[in-house]
């Protein structure tokens, strides 16, 4: 944002304020120097779908938006949106944007990966094929370019997207939860779930990621890394490591969303204009962050039938039961003996539980230089690599791994799988693959595959790498030695291939082929993504 001055005091006050200050002050306190940065939100959450409704995402929405106007960002807030609703809001969104300010997106509702991209789902997308998802959803790849051109100094999009697809058994090589991607340089991406997982939608008025989010952000002085760490913290306590939240930063500075208030560089005051409604929010908001009785009941006297008064009432049950159970604990346990004040305690480094074992990648991983997913990539491991595990971050999801001739690094422990437990589940999906051949027929050896006519139409069904099935057709006509097929699955897939002895493998563009056999009966029974999924195709004519 630019902004000429017709004096010299104030640019003239501001330099010197810059060089006097001293190099160690906290962000909040250096951004004194600074004038008031322009901060931009936009808030979406979507629960009204006609498949797979869901609980909590407009709640979230609502209580995300309060929460922002509350740290001084103006606030573009949609809930239930449409596919033109979303496109609308994203574009106002951006023409609000100007370089140098704050950028954030905040999304809860379904959200589905497809060939290595994300997408959001409006409640009026119905997708019958893989490919409508680029005209029926928003592809968070063109959002994060849209921040980029934008020149925000500080780019933030928060996904709460993480449920399970509602689509996924019409779709061929549907994958669970979001894929991984790595936020552009001045930006910061946070997920619900680690990638490949799925979140549940909670069980009361809010989902336990946002519900954690905003206590974070009534912090003051947290940097944005600061805040996202702690939820993580927050949510895997919560639901006993069964959701972890996953963070992609590339920040090139320090981001404080909420700066202590009266000292120089505070976030901008609210948003005029907040209604009933916004008033409501933040006063739970309040009552959240302090977690008291006497705010709780507060919150019943000023709304007694507030949006979030049932939950107010289990809270003050809850804590009222907790310290009635304290309290009795306390007068049953002997009295200690004075203990002498200990020196505070010095910064120890991660503790690592020791391993000393080898392990598998379950899937291509990247090894990076500390236990976060920000530190510097030092290597990749591939699907099915061994590498040996030392050990295990106490109270962390994170291995610390050795290569040979390479220093120690770390890789996500949802990456890894111990080396026997890989090859007992891999030699358990290949007998599966064998018992879907027909067993071998004392018969006179057949003629060279080549000759035969495999042209014409087939019946194709088949199983996903996560166990889902689709069916469709598929097409197959020859040149020479060499077959092309034209399946027509949901969506339309194209390969082409030979036989290599007694096997016909089709390449059709992904890392693994197509692998068919010929039975008698003249079916053609392959496997594809390695062994982790099959097809069937019969011919009909």
């Amino acid at each position: 944002m630019r902004r000429f001055l017709s004096a010299l005091a104030i640019p003239l006050a501001l330099a010197v304020a810059a060089a006097l200050a001293p190099a160690w002050a906290p962000a909040w306190a250096q951004a004194a120097t600074q004038a008031p940065e322009k901060r931009v939100a936009l808030v979406i959450g979507n629960a009204a779908y006609k498949e797979a409704p869901l609980r909590n995402p407009a709640n979230d929405a609502r209580l995300m938006a309060a929460t922002l106007k509350n740290l001084g960002f103006e606030v573009i807030e949609r809930t239930d949106a449409t596919r033109a609703g979303m496109g609308a809001a994203l574009g106002e969104f951006t023409r609000r944007l100007q370089p140098g300010s704050v950028a954030l997106f905040y999304y809860a509702g379904h959200g589905i990966q497809s060939r290595g991209r994300n997408y959001l789902i409006p409640v009026d997308a119905a997708p019958q094929y893989e490919s409508d998802l680029r005209f029926q959803a928003v592809d968070v790849g063109a959002l994060t370019e849209e921040l980029d051109q934008a020149q925000a100094r500080v780019s933030l999009v928060v996904l709460d997207a993480c449920r399970n697809n509602p689509f996924e058994k019409r779709m061929r090589g549907a994958a669970r939860g979001l894929a991984a991607v790595d936020a552009a340089r001045g930006g910061l991406i946070a997920y619900a779930t680690a990638p490949g997982s799925v979140a549940s939608d909670g069980e009361g008025a809010n989902g336990t990621y946002t519900e954690e989010l905003v206590k974070a952000l009534g912090v003051p002085g947290l940097k944005a890394e600061e805040v996202f760490k702690r939820v993580t913290a927050a949510v895997e306590e919560r639901t006993k490591g069964q959701q972890t939240p996953w963070i992609s930063s590339s920040l090139r500075g320090d981001f404080v969303f909420n700066a202590p208030q009266g000292a120089a560089g505070a976030a901008p005051p609210p948003a005029a204009g907040q209604g009933p409604g916004d008033r409501e929010a933040l006063f739970w908001q309040s009552a959240q962050a302090s977690n008291r009785v006497e705010e709780y009941r507060e919150y019943l006297k000023q709304f007694p039938q507030g949006t979030f008064a049932g939950l107010a009432r289990a809270r003050i049950a809850g804590l009222e039961a907790q310290a009635k159970a304290q309290a009795q604990a306390q007068a049953q346990a002997p009295a200690k003996p004075p203990q002498i004040a200990a020196a505070p305690a010095r910064p120890v480094a991660p503790v690592i539980e020791p391993i000393d074992r080898e392990y598998r990648a379950r899937e291509s991983a990247r090894v990076r230089e500390g236990p976060d997913v920000g530190a510097r990539v030092v290597g990749t491991l591939q699907e099915g690599e061994a590498v040996q595990v030392l050990g295990k971050l106490k109270d962390q999801n994170w291995y610390q791994v050795e290569r040979p001739g390479t220093a120690p690094g770390f890789v996500a422990a949802a990456l890894l799988e111990e080396a026997a437990s890989y090859k007992k589940r891999k030699a358990e999906e290949e007998a599966q693959q064998r018992a879907l051949a027909p067993p071998p027929a004392a018969a006179p050896a057949p003629p060279p595959r080549v000759s035969l006519n495999l042209e014409g139409l087939y019946r194709a069904t088949g199983t996903n790498p996560n166990g889902t099935s689709y069916s469709g057709t598929c097409t197959v006509t020859r040149s020479g030695d060499t077959y092309q097929f034209y399946w027509q699955v949901g969506s339309t897939y194209r390969g082409s291939g030979r036989f290599e002895g007694d096997e016909l493998v089709i390449h059709w563009g992904e890392a693994y082929p197509v692998i068919y056999t010929v039975a008698d009966d003249g079916r053609l029974i392959g496997t594809w993504s390695n062994g982790r999924a099959t097809e069937v195709l019969v011919k009909m004519r």
